[in-house]
């Protein structure tokens, strides 16, 4: 009777044990004592039969080691209790933890997890990791309905692999990402050479930048008159690079068309000969009201250059008396006046010539005389030529 008793009294005492060691830990854990919390659960299922307590101990101690980063202890206990039916168990939160403790211990087991069970949840903790995205995630991500944000993040993740990047930004939606992201996705695939993405992103997102960088692709390729439209209706909005103002000047230019010589302004940082001469050839080509004020507030700054294109400004009779007297400065000034005689404008040359007393000039200013029938003016004219055989030429061909 007394063996019975001892027994009995043993088995009573080792249940109660085993009982106490599992409440004090699941006690512990709630009062935020992990230590003894983890020391009495792992006491408990050492030896404990009850399998409901055992698994619930240790999603316990699995849900303490990992809150503690100890990740290797964490998986130990969660892979006993992943497929176990217990209604206290956060099996939505253990399908996020389970992805949270291999990304720490095995990237290769990680990325199996993610294929198997691609969403956006797992996915963006996948992508807060240190694992990297191999080929297969690539494409199984461009292959997804994952949330465009969740496809963008994978996209900048993978700046240093544009085409893999590439892969998935086809297939992405990019219509309701924020305008900082459009921005980053835009210029990515534009630096990149992948403009269809450029394209895609430009058509939800428009700033100077972008602008810009639409403007030059569309010159690069020759698109001379999409160039113009876009050019004319975006410079009212953004802020047009300099480059950008010389290609549309180029892209005029390349089709043949007239265009607003204001433009040249912007194109040039410098308002050197290259700015005079691009602006003089357009006030001329467009025989602008304003070339006679250009003319003269910019003679002085490149004499050379304005006498070069004298004959034109003549043709296009974008002149007056002041420009002609200027024009005397130029050594070609005596060519000029041949035109007036075959224009038959006698006193434009006299203007042109006025204060030039060479035998040249004073035979052509001669012929100007007799072309006007002011024969005392010519006569008078003539005398002053020291060249006699000039002289002699002159009124042999006035004979």
């Amino acid at each position: 009777m007394f063996k019975v008793l001892a027994i009995v009294f043993f088995f009573a005492t080792t249940l109660f044990a085993d009982v106490q060691d599992y409440i004090i830990g699941l006690n512990a854990y709630r009062d935020g004592f992990d230590k003894m919390a983890v020391e009495s659960l792992e006491n408990y299922i050492t030896d404990s039969n009850d399998s409901a307590k055992t698994n619930f101990a240790k999603y316990v101690l699995y849900k303490i080691y990992l809150k503690n980063r100890n990740y290797e202890k964490a998986y130990a206990h969660f892979q006993d209790i992943e497929t176990v039916k217990d209604d206290r168990f956060n099996h939505s939160q253990m399908i996020k933890d389970k992805m949270f403790i291999l990304i720490e211990i095995n990237c290769k087991k990680a990325l199996d997890y993610l294929q198997e069970n691609i969403n956006d949840v797992l996915a963006s903790i996948y992508l807060n990791s240190e694992c990297k995205i191999p080929e297969e995630l690539v494409q199984s991500v461009a292959e997804s309905n994952l949330n465009p944000n969740i496809k963008t993040a994978f996209i900048i993740k993978l700046k240093n692999k544009p085409e893999a990047a590439y892969e998935i930004a086809k297939k992405t939606d990019f219509s309701n990402l924020k305008k900082n992201i459009l921005k980053y996705i835009g210029s990515f695939f534009y630096n990149n050479g992948y403009y269809d993405i450029f394209w895609n992103v430009y058509s939800q997102y428009k700033d100077d930048d972008f602008v810009n960088y639409a403007l030059k692709r569309l010159f690069d390729v020759s698109q001379y008159e999409n160039f113009i439209y876009s050019f004319e209706t975006n410079r009212k909005f953004y802020n047009i690079s300099n480059s950008n103002y010389c290609r549309a000047i180029e892209s005029y230019q390349n089709l043949g068309r007239q265009f607003n010589c204001e433009i040249i302004d912007s194109c040039y940082n410098n308002k050197d000969g290259k700015y005079l001469k691009a602006k003089l050839s357009c006030f001329i080509n467009n025989r602008n009201t304003n070339t006679k004020n250009f003319i003269k507030e910019e003679f002085n700054n490149n004499t050379n250059l304005f006498c070069t294109y004298a004959e034109h400004i003549i043709t296009a009779d974008l002149y007056d008396n002041e420009i002609l007297s200027m024009f005397s400065k130029c050594d070609n000034k005596l060519k000029l006046a041949e035109i007036f005689i075959k224009n038959r404008q006698p006193q434009n040359v006299i203007t042109l010539l006025e204060n030039d007393e060479s035998d040249s000039s004073l035979y052509t200013k001669t012929r100007a005389y007799i072309l006007s029938g002011n024969e005392e003016k010519a006569r008078k004219t003539a005398n002053r030529i020291k060249d006699k055989s000039l002289k002699e030429r002159l009124f042999d061909n006035e004979k």
